[in-house]
């Protein structure tokens, strides 16, 4: 074992250190800077200098595929940066509005396109991150460790609060301590923080998995200005007769990112001959012509493959140390085929946030308890859908089967409904609740479809 030193420029008085530097770690810095005189942010990545070009970083696989914010995500941006989608768009990420600039067909249903559904700004997680980074680098307090890996959690003499983490370069054999009065552990979706709770005597949370198996394969390109009009995203998700899916979005400074998605055994390849193959089996003529022959690739066909949905419920825990929490995707990982990644990031900030305007006392039940319960919603509903998607003749709980069915006549309806594509869509989106698509007047329009 190596010697473990103390980190000569950090002492422990009000200082807050953050595992990860994903959009989890970066919203947390940014709300512990308003309680913590410091806040250091450990991360294993090799950072690029703010303002220069963005990059995926290696231990963020999902870089390279197609990202985006919905209007609850803005509104959330919003609250934690002040003025950061303005600035977003302005150092070239797209403006656009969903549904009138997306083309959608949502399990197998072409949904309409009323104007003013949503907000939508879409660029790549490289550059949305790199502009939090920026955003954050600006405020008092809060430092940068890159190229460094967290070790464990160090705790005081009693076991039952964190006092520091464990740290070392990716350089050096040697462990720094780094002191500390709060932790936030963010490091993606790995099960280091359940390891390291087991290594200072605490029980691993109960594990909520479901298996996917979905894999995507995405290429960038530059198209010609207004190649698709006003259109800024086109999608089709996939459906229970067809578990294959694709997508084009723009992203920032006039690139396109397009993906192929599959489940289980329809794995998309990333041989160019066999991706333009699989390409042509299921997305339009027109959209294959303009991509693959008129397009001009920016980098290499990038693959990404999700295993499961996991929920690690540390709100059932019955003891867990005091000045510590886990978040993101260390919490709760949900299929990124039906976004908001980033925005359930966001949100578990904002609990944070309230939690610390509360005090620390018992701050860690009070947060896993109110991450919880901003999860709860977004698992069912990918549950469902995902359950239906993989195998129609496995056994799925009762009230899977009849959100399934209730979503699948819900979205024929919304082929030629605006009403339905709206509240569908906000719902979607975060903005409006899944209780608004059982309504009395979206109820009786299912209804009569059923008879």
């Amino acid at each position: 074992m190596s010697q473990v030193m103390e980190h000569p420029m950090v002492k422990a008085d009000e200082h807050a250190v953050v595992i990860g530097c994903g959009f989890a770690g970066l919203f947390a810095a940014g709300v512990l800077a308003e309680h913590f005189s410091r806040v250091t942010v450990v991360e294993k990545d090799e950072l690029h200098p703010v303002g220069a070009p963005s990059q995926p970083r290696r231990g963020v696989p999902q870089g390279s595929h197609p990202h985006g914010l919905l209007t609850r995500g803005i509104e959330i941006f919003e609250e934690l940066m002040p003025g950061f989608c303005q600035e977003l768009v302005e150092l070239g990420a797209v403006e656009a509005d969903a549904m009138s600039n997306f083309r959608v067909s949502y399990l197998g249903h072409t949904l309409s396109r009323p104007p003013g559904v949503a907000k939508a700004v879409l660029a790549t997680r490289p550059f949305i991150e790199a502009a939090v980074r920026r955003f954050m680098c600006r405020k008092p307090g809060i430092e940068f460790l890159p190229e460094c890996k967290a070790l464990g959690f160090q705790t005081i003499s009693a076991g039952d609060r964190v006092s520091g983490v464990r740290v070392a370069s990716n350089y050096e054999k040697r462990e720094w301590l780094l002191p500390a009065d709060f932790v936030v552990c963010a490091p993606g979706r790995t099960r280091l923080a359940a390891a390291w709770l087991e290594e200072i005597g605490y029980s691993r949370p109960p594990e909520e998995r479901l298996p996917l198996n979905l894999s995507y394969v995405s290429r960038h390109f530059r198209l010609q200005e207004g190649a698709l009009g006003a259109d800024k995203a086109c999608l089709s998700s996939p459906s229970p007769t067809n578990p294959r899916g694709w997508s084009l979005l723009q992203q920032e400074h006039g690139s396109w990112v397009f993906s192929l998605q599959g489940y289980g055994p329809w794995r998309p390849p990333a041989n160019a001959d066999q991706f333009w193959k699989y390409a042509s089996g299921i997305v339009p003529s027109d959209i294959l012509e303009l991509v693959r022959h008129k397009g001009k690739p920016l980098d290499e066909f990038m693959s990404y493959n999700f295993p499961s949905n996991v929920w690690q419920h540390y709100e059932r825990l019955e003891k867990v140390p005091d000045r510590l929490v886990i978040m993101g995707d260390s919490l709760c990982s949900i299929n990124p085929l039906h976004g908001g990644g980033i925005t359930h990031s966001a949100e578990q900030a904002l609990v944070l946030k309230k939690c610390l305007s509360q005090g620390t006392r018992r701050l860690p039940h009070r947060f896993y308890r109110g991450a919880a319960h901003t999860l709860r919603i977004p698992w069912m509903f990918s549950a469902a859908i995902d359950t239906a998607l993989q195998d129609s003749d496995r056994k799925q709980p009762l009230h899977f089967q009849i959100l399934s069915r209730y979503l699948e006549r819900l979205l024929a309806i919304a082929e030629h409904d605006d009403s339905v594509t709206c509240t569908f869509f906000r719902t979607i989106g975060k903005t409006a609740t899944p209780a608004e698509l059982f309504q009395p007047s979206i109820l009786w329009k299912v209804l009569k479809q059923s008879v």
